[in-house]
């Protein structure tokens, strides 16, 4: 099985936004993608929304139990 590129490049873009998270595709079209990323970051998440989404999701998803990353 392949990797999506589109989570490489999701990566990419939000670790040269200074952004450490894990990114996943969920939904049945794969058409979400799920980030779990501190929420310290949440308004730098949301100006990239549109970046992300222009990658081929619908949705952009913030996991909200960040519990992990700490």
């Amino acid at each position: 099985m392949t990797a999506d590129l589109r989570v490489v490049r999701a990566e990419r873009i939000l670790h040269a936004h200074g952004i450490s998270a894990e990114v996943t595709i969920a939904g049945h079209e794969a058409d979400v993608i799920a980030i779990q990323a501190d929420i310290s970051k949440l308004k730098e998440l949301r100006a990239l929304a549109p970046e992300l989404k222009e990658l081929g999701f619908r949705y952009v998803a913030l996991e909200l139990d960040t519990e992990e990353l700490r």
